[in-house]
Protein backbone atom coordinates (compact mmCIF):
# COMPACT_ATOMS: atom_id res chain seq x y z
CA UNK A 1 0.00 0.00 0.00
CA UNK A 2 1.22 3.39 -0.88
CA UNK A 3 0.30 6.46 1.05
CA UNK A 4 0.17 9.83 -0.63
CA UNK A 5 0.79 13.05 1.12
CA UNK A 6 -0.34 16.31 -0.39
CA UNK A 7 0.95 19.65 0.86
CA UNK A 8 -0.79 22.84 -0.08
CA UNK A 9 1.02 26.08 0.41
CA UNK A 10 -0.89 29.32 0.33
CA UNK A 11 1.13 32.49 0.15
CA UNK A 12 -0.72 35.65 1.01
CA UNK A 13 0.70 39.08 0.37
CA UNK A 14 -0.76 41.64 2.72
CA UNK A 15 -0.11 45.30 2.24
CA UNK A 16 -1.13 47.57 5.08
CA UNK A 17 -0.97 51.32 5.23
CA UNK A 18 -1.10 53.07 8.54
CA UNK A 19 -3.12 56.27 8.50
CA UNK A 20 -1.29 59.40 9.51
CA UNK A 21 -1.89 60.40 13.14
CA UNK A 22 -2.90 64.03 12.68
CA UNK A 23 -5.89 66.23 13.50
CA UNK A 24 -6.99 69.82 13.78
CA UNK A 25 -5.90 71.52 16.99
CA UNK A 26 -7.88 74.71 16.50
CA UNK A 27 -9.59 76.83 13.81
CA UNK A 28 -10.32 80.40 14.83
CA UNK A 29 -11.60 83.57 13.19
CA UNK A 30 -9.19 86.43 13.85
CA UNK A 31 -10.52 89.49 12.05
CA UNK A 32 -13.44 90.73 9.92
CA UNK A 33 -12.77 93.69 7.62
CA UNK A 34 -15.81 92.88 5.48
CA UNK A 35 -18.18 94.29 8.11
CA UNK A 36 -16.84 97.82 7.44
CA UNK A 37 -16.41 97.43 3.67
CA UNK A 38 -17.09 100.38 1.34
CA UNK A 39 -17.39 99.98 -2.43
CA UNK A 40 -15.27 103.10 -2.98
CA UNK A 41 -12.24 101.74 -1.11
CA UNK A 42 -9.15 100.84 -3.14
CA UNK A 43 -8.19 97.69 -1.21
CA UNK A 44 -9.76 94.26 -0.66
CA UNK A 45 -11.51 93.32 2.58
CA UNK A 46 -11.26 89.93 4.24
CA UNK A 47 -12.24 87.65 7.07
CA UNK A 48 -9.15 85.93 8.48
CA UNK A 49 -8.93 82.39 9.84
CA UNK A 50 -6.06 80.71 11.65
CA UNK A 51 -5.80 76.92 11.21
CA UNK A 52 -3.57 74.88 13.52
CA UNK A 53 -2.94 71.11 13.35
CA UNK A 54 -1.38 68.37 15.49
CA UNK A 55 0.87 66.04 13.50
CA UNK A 56 2.30 63.14 15.52
CA UNK A 57 3.71 61.28 12.51
CA UNK A 58 5.32 64.20 10.67
CA UNK A 59 3.08 63.61 7.66
CA UNK A 60 2.69 66.02 4.77
CA UNK A 61 -0.64 67.71 5.53
CA UNK A 62 -3.06 69.69 3.40
CA UNK A 63 -6.30 71.53 4.12
CA UNK A 64 -9.29 71.59 1.79
CA UNK A 65 -11.78 74.42 2.36
CA UNK A 66 -15.37 74.15 1.08
CA UNK A 67 -18.16 76.72 1.16
CA UNK A 68 -21.76 75.56 1.58
CA UNK A 69 -22.95 78.50 -0.55
CA UNK A 70 -20.26 77.96 -3.23
CA UNK A 71 -18.22 81.02 -2.13
CA UNK A 72 -21.16 83.37 -1.61
CA UNK A 73 -22.28 85.11 1.53
CA UNK A 74 -26.10 85.09 1.55
CA UNK A 75 -28.67 87.21 3.39
CA UNK A 76 -32.45 87.07 3.19
CA UNK A 77 -32.57 89.00 -0.09
CA UNK A 78 -29.00 89.46 -1.32
CA UNK A 79 -25.68 87.75 -1.86
CA UNK A 80 -22.08 88.61 -2.69
CA UNK A 81 -19.11 86.54 -3.83
CA UNK A 82 -15.88 86.01 -1.90
CA UNK A 83 -12.66 84.16 -2.68
CA UNK A 84 -10.94 81.59 -0.43
CA UNK A 85 -7.26 82.49 -0.42
CA UNK A 86 -3.98 81.79 1.37
CA UNK A 87 -0.35 82.74 0.97
CA UNK A 88 0.47 79.08 0.25
CA UNK A 89 -0.05 77.45 -3.14
CA UNK A 90 -3.56 76.28 -4.01
CA UNK A 91 -3.36 72.77 -5.48
CA UNK A 92 -7.14 72.47 -5.76
CA UNK A 93 -9.66 74.68 -7.54
CA UNK A 94 -10.89 78.23 -7.01
CA UNK A 95 -14.14 77.04 -5.42
CA UNK A 96 -12.55 74.09 -3.59
CA UNK A 97 -8.98 75.09 -2.75
CA UNK A 98 -6.39 72.80 -1.14
CA UNK A 99 -3.52 74.42 0.75
CA UNK A 100 -0.32 72.92 2.20
CA UNK A 101 0.14 73.36 5.95
CA UNK A 102 3.58 74.67 6.81
CA UNK A 103 4.85 74.19 10.37
CA UNK A 104 1.39 73.03 11.48
CA UNK A 105 -0.21 76.46 10.83
CA UNK A 106 -2.18 77.93 7.95
CA UNK A 107 -3.76 81.35 7.42
CA UNK A 108 -6.93 81.31 5.29
CA UNK A 109 -8.77 84.44 4.12
CA UNK A 110 -12.25 84.98 2.74
CA UNK A 111 -11.56 87.89 0.43
CA UNK A 112 -14.09 90.44 -0.87
CA UNK A 113 -12.62 92.16 -3.92
CA UNK A 114 -12.53 95.96 -4.00
CA UNK A 115 -15.26 97.48 -6.18
CA UNK A 116 -17.84 94.76 -5.45
CA UNK A 117 -21.25 96.22 -4.58
CA UNK A 118 -22.62 94.81 -1.32
CA UNK A 119 -25.98 95.81 0.15
CA UNK A 120 -26.34 96.26 3.89
CA UNK A 121 -27.57 93.22 5.79
CA UNK A 122 -26.71 90.15 7.84
CA UNK A 123 -24.87 87.52 5.76
CA UNK A 124 -23.78 83.96 6.51
CA UNK A 125 -22.10 80.86 5.11
CA UNK A 126 -20.87 77.50 6.41
CA UNK A 127 -17.24 76.51 5.81
CA UNK A 128 -15.94 72.94 5.95
CA UNK A 129 -12.24 72.44 6.67
CA UNK A 130 -10.88 68.99 5.74
CA UNK A 131 -7.46 67.84 6.91
CA UNK A 132 -5.82 65.59 4.30
CA UNK A 133 -2.61 63.60 4.06
CA UNK A 134 -0.41 63.50 0.96
CA UNK A 135 -2.64 60.75 -0.49
CA UNK A 136 -5.74 62.93 -0.09
CA UNK A 137 -7.08 60.73 2.71
CA UNK A 138 -9.31 62.64 5.10
CA UNK A 139 -7.88 62.74 8.63
CA UNK A 140 -10.15 65.26 10.33
CA UNK A 141 -13.02 67.63 9.51
CA UNK A 142 -14.46 70.74 11.13
CA UNK A 143 -17.39 72.96 10.16
CA UNK A 144 -17.32 76.67 10.95
CA UNK A 145 -20.37 78.95 10.73
CA UNK A 146 -19.37 82.39 9.42
CA UNK A 147 -21.53 85.47 9.94
CA UNK A 148 -20.87 89.08 8.97
CA UNK A 149 -23.04 92.17 9.36
CA UNK A 150 -22.69 94.89 6.70
CA UNK A 151 -23.85 98.13 8.30
CA UNK A 152 -25.73 100.75 6.24
CA UNK A 153 -23.55 103.63 5.10
CA UNK A 154 -24.90 106.66 3.25
CA UNK A 155 -23.66 110.02 2.02
CA UNK A 156 -25.22 112.93 0.13
CA UNK A 157 -23.48 115.49 -2.06
CA UNK A 158 -24.04 117.83 -4.97
CA UNK A 159 -22.57 116.37 -8.15
CA UNK A 160 -19.64 118.46 -9.31
CA UNK A 161 -19.40 120.55 -6.13
CA UNK A 162 -17.07 120.13 -3.17
CA UNK A 163 -19.37 121.94 -0.76
CA UNK A 164 -22.72 120.68 0.52
CA UNK A 165 -24.07 124.26 0.33
CA UNK A 166 -24.80 125.80 -3.05
CA UNK A 167 -26.58 128.94 -4.24
CA UNK A 168 -28.59 128.60 -7.47
CA UNK A 169 -29.24 131.70 -9.56
CA UNK A 170 -32.46 131.00 -11.45
CA UNK A 171 -32.22 134.21 -13.42
CA UNK A 172 -35.26 136.17 -14.62
CA UNK A 173 -38.50 134.55 -13.51
CA UNK A 174 -41.50 133.76 -15.73
CA UNK A 175 -44.86 132.26 -14.79
CA UNK A 176 -45.04 128.53 -15.54
CA UNK A 177 -41.35 128.33 -16.42
CA UNK A 178 -39.23 125.29 -15.55
CA UNK A 179 -35.64 125.92 -14.47
CA UNK A 180 -33.18 123.08 -14.86
CA UNK A 181 -29.95 124.85 -13.84
CA UNK A 182 -29.96 123.12 -10.47
CA UNK A 183 -27.25 120.62 -9.45
CA UNK A 184 -27.82 116.87 -9.40
CA UNK A 185 -27.96 115.12 -6.05
CA UNK A 186 -25.50 112.25 -5.64
CA UNK A 187 -26.48 109.63 -3.04
CA UNK A 188 -23.89 106.98 -2.16
CA UNK A 189 -25.58 104.17 -0.25
CA UNK A 190 -25.59 100.42 0.28
CA UNK A 191 -29.19 100.44 1.55
CA UNK A 192 -32.54 102.03 0.83
CA UNK A 193 -32.67 105.54 2.30
CA UNK A 194 -35.23 108.06 3.44
CA UNK A 195 -34.69 111.55 2.06
CA UNK A 196 -36.17 114.57 3.85
CA UNK A 197 -36.72 117.79 1.85
CA UNK A 198 -37.63 120.89 3.82
CA UNK A 199 -38.23 124.43 2.57
CA UNK A 200 -37.45 127.31 4.91
CA UNK A 201 -40.28 129.38 3.39
CA UNK A 202 -42.75 126.47 3.03
CA UNK A 203 -42.44 126.28 -0.74
CA UNK A 204 -42.30 130.01 -1.56
CA UNK A 205 -39.64 132.27 -2.99
CA UNK A 206 -39.83 135.32 -0.73
CA UNK A 207 -38.97 138.86 -1.70
CA UNK A 208 -35.80 139.68 0.22
CA UNK A 209 -37.17 143.09 1.22
CA UNK A 210 -40.89 142.49 1.79
CA UNK A 211 -40.60 138.86 2.99
CA UNK A 212 -44.03 137.19 3.36
CA UNK A 213 -45.86 140.18 1.86
CA UNK A 214 -44.69 139.16 -1.60
CA UNK A 215 -44.05 135.49 -2.31
CA UNK A 216 -43.89 133.28 -5.40
CA UNK A 217 -45.10 129.71 -5.20
CA UNK A 218 -42.93 127.01 -6.76
CA UNK A 219 -42.50 123.24 -6.98
CA UNK A 220 -39.37 121.11 -6.80
CA UNK A 221 -38.80 118.16 -9.12
CA UNK A 222 -36.62 115.31 -7.85
CA UNK A 223 -35.80 112.59 -10.35
CA UNK A 224 -38.89 113.29 -12.54
CA UNK A 225 -41.37 113.63 -9.66
CA UNK A 226 -42.87 116.97 -8.58
CA UNK A 227 -43.20 117.91 -4.91
CA UNK A 228 -45.02 120.72 -3.11
CA UNK A 229 -42.82 122.06 -0.33
CA UNK A 230 -45.54 123.54 1.89
CA UNK A 231 -44.47 120.84 4.35
CA UNK A 232 -41.47 118.58 4.72
CA UNK A 233 -41.43 115.83 2.10
CA UNK A 234 -40.23 112.31 2.89
CA UNK A 235 -38.95 110.30 -0.09
CA UNK A 236 -37.83 106.68 -0.21
CA UNK A 237 -34.77 106.23 -2.42
CA UNK A 238 -34.13 102.65 -3.50
CA UNK A 239 -30.51 101.61 -3.69
CA UNK A 240 -29.17 100.15 -6.91
CA UNK A 241 -28.55 96.41 -7.27
CA UNK A 242 -25.14 96.94 -8.84
CA UNK A 243 -23.72 100.27 -7.66
CA UNK A 244 -23.65 102.41 -4.53
CA UNK A 245 -24.19 105.59 -6.56
CA UNK A 246 -27.67 107.01 -7.14
CA UNK A 247 -28.10 110.25 -9.13
CA UNK A 248 -31.17 112.46 -8.69
CA UNK A 249 -31.54 115.44 -11.06
CA UNK A 250 -33.37 118.52 -9.75
CA UNK A 251 -35.45 121.26 -11.36
CA UNK A 252 -37.89 123.99 -10.29
CA UNK A 253 -41.28 125.07 -11.64
CA UNK A 254 -42.14 128.71 -10.92
CA UNK A 255 -45.87 129.37 -10.68
CA UNK A 256 -47.73 132.70 -11.05
CA UNK A 257 -45.51 135.76 -10.65
CA UNK A 258 -48.15 138.35 -11.59
CA UNK A 259 -48.66 141.28 -9.19
CA UNK A 260 -45.24 140.63 -7.64
CA UNK A 261 -42.86 143.57 -7.53
CA UNK A 262 -39.49 143.42 -9.22
CA UNK A 263 -36.64 142.35 -7.00
CA UNK A 264 -34.77 139.36 -5.68
CA UNK A 265 -36.61 136.34 -4.30
CA UNK A 266 -35.11 133.48 -2.35
CA UNK A 267 -35.70 130.30 -0.40
CA UNK A 268 -33.48 127.76 1.33
CA UNK A 269 -34.06 124.05 0.76
CA UNK A 270 -32.52 121.59 3.17
CA UNK A 271 -32.07 117.97 2.07
CA UNK A 272 -30.94 115.15 4.35
CA UNK A 273 -30.85 111.35 4.14
CA UNK A 274 -30.80 108.45 6.57
CA UNK A 275 -30.72 104.65 6.00
CA UNK A 276 -33.96 102.71 6.16
CA UNK A 277 -34.01 99.63 8.39
CA UNK A 278 -36.43 96.85 7.54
Amino acid sequence: MYSKSLLFLSVLSVNSFAQCDARFANISQNNDDIAVYRQSQSYDSKIEFSVKAINNDQCQLKVMVESENHSFFISDNNRFEFFIESSTTNTGSVKQPIFNIEQLELAVNLTLKSGTFVKAGAYSDMLTFRLLDDKQQELDVQEISVNTLIEPNVSLSLLGFNSTDHTVQLGELYSGQEYTNLPTLKVVTNSDVQMTIDSQNAGFLQNILYKQQYQIDYQLNVNQTWYELNKAQLLTIKSSMSSADVFLPLKVLVKDISKRPAGSYEDTIRISISPLHY
